[in-house]
């Protein structure tokens, strides 16, 4: 499979509450939240909108534990599903999202200024 054909058509692809089934990083500039420390183990990027991790999806609930952010773009991991309970903020890449954070995460919003 070519590189076209893993990354074409994401921006038609990612809905609100709609996960393609991936295990490798994004195209290049996209945010990428992994399930392991250190930008490892199932990945998913992430475009510009809202996502709720506890419907089914790469990248499952509870389950963020590192995430690059690119230049220009804000992350929000929330505890609670809807953008409810605990947030914290990412502006760049983050090998460890912290114990307060690791396996956490319900929803997330997404930010591209």
């Amino acid at each position: 499979m070519s590189d076209g054909d893993n990354y074409g058509g994401y921006g038609q692809q990612y809905h609100y509450n709609s996960y393609p089934d991936h295990s490798a990083p994004g195209p290049a500039g996209q945010p990428v939240i992994y399930s392991d420390r250190d930008f490892k183990g199932t990945s998913m990027a992430l475009q510009t909108g809202t996502y709720d991790l506890t419907d089914p999806g790469s990248v499952s609930n509870d389950a963020v534990s590192s995430i690059q952010v690119p230049s220009g773009w804000t992350v929000t991991l929330y505890a609670d599903a809807g953008l409810q309970g605990a947030s914290k903020t990412f502006t760049s890449d983050t090998a460890y999202v912290g114990d307060d954070f690791n396996d956490t995460a319900s929803s997330i919003k997404v930010n591209n200024s």
